[in-house]
């Protein structure tokens, strides 16, 4: 694997060759805040009945194994 760090984007840390495809490596940390503004201030909630459900699709157990956590966190029921 070859991974060059330095993107030039906002929220890009660079790029890495995975498997012969070139792929670009995103700083999660940027874009939680986006998605979630209350990120760093609220406390975890416990999913209820009333809270929505996610089904978090992607074929790379590492990204599944990274985003599961932080979306039950945020509060929604997640299947993988």
């Amino acid at each position: 694997r070859n991974i060059e760090v330095g993107g030039s984007a906002s929220g890009i840390l660079g790029s890495a060759v995975i498997k012969g495809q070139a792929t670009e490596v995103i700083d999660v940390g940027h874009f939680l805040p986006m998605a979630f503004a209350e990120w760093f201030t609220r406390k975890e909630m416990k999913p209820s009945m009333h809270s929505q459900s996610v089904l978090l699709v992607d074929d790379s157990a590492f990204f599944r194994n990274m985003l599961a956590p932080v979306l039950k966190a945020a509060g929604y029921r997640v299947r993988t």
